[in-house]
């Protein structure tokens, strides 16, 4: 079930034990001879093998998966993107789930901006993971968050076999959950343009928020959302949501 790889993954996990890249890489000669290190090891090739972004470079490095400088040819490939690839690597291996589609949950960081006077409205995609808004919160300020729209958040068939669609607003739906919150919640998470290799991304808790909430920003950052939903099913949703940004008093 789920491979197996993927159950030891989600078990370090839940024990506290998320590997980061330098974790992976460092131990990428030594590590195979356990199931541990060997499902890691597969998540993290997963991951680069199927991410628009990386992909290509990671297949070039299959010439030197013989070599004991493998480690330093793999750093010297990735050293521009390190940063951004240690923190969605550990995005996508904390919301990793059997039929994850890569290039449907790769992250676009695009950097935001400030928030104008009028406000913002953004959309968000209810089959994809987190989005950004492009807009960008600052220290100490509270914003107002109001979320509107219907959406596809997953289909099941009726008693005649009839495949439907579940219809779901930003607050979710209560007949199912997901990681303890409705499913197709609107989620939240407000992320530095810069965070240090091993630092745990923000994105590892998100802000539930629904309808309506005030959220504040303590150290600023650009602003995301997803809906809430696994990785692994987010295919048969189907539409968007708009969220207005102001700032609140």
């Amino acid at each position: 079930p789920n491979l197996g790889r993927m159950l030891i993954v989600h078990d370090e996990i839940a024990a506290g034990r998320l590997q980061t890249v330098g974790d992976i890489v460092n131990d990428a000669v030594r590590g195979y001879t356990t199931n541990n290190g060997y499902a890691w090891s597969w998540a993290f090739a997963t991951f680069l093998d199927g991410h628009p972004k990386y992909q290509g470079r990671f297949r070039r490095l299959q010439q030197q998966v013989r070599s004991l400088t493998f480690n330093s040819e793999f750093r010297k490939t990735f050293q521009p993107d390190l940063p951004q690839l240690s923190r969605e690597w550990q995005v996508f291996a904390n919301e990793l789930e059997y039929g994850t589609e890569v290039p449907r949950v790769a992250i676009d960081f695009a950097a935001g901006k400030p928030l104008a006077p009028s406000g913002a409205k953004v959309t968000v995609a209810a089959d994809r993971g987190w989005q950004s808004s492009r807009v960008k919160l600052e220290a100490g300020k509270k914003y107002r968050l109001r979320a509107s729209g219907r959406y596809t958040i997953a289909t099941s068939p009726d008693a005649n076999g009839v495949v439907k669609p579940w219809p779901c607003e930003p607050g979710g739906v209560t007949i199912r959950y997901y990681r303890g919150r409705p499913l197709g919640m609107l989620l939240a998470s407000v992320e530095p343009d810069v965070v240090p290799i091993g630092t745990r991304p923000p994105m590892l808790e998100p802000v539930p928020i629904g309808l309506d909430a005030t959220l504040t920003s303590e150290s600023g950052g650009t602003l995301y959302f997803r809906v809430n939903d696994s990785n692994g099913e987010l295919a048969d949703n189907a539409g968007t949501l708009t969220v207005e940004i102001t700032t609140a008093n």
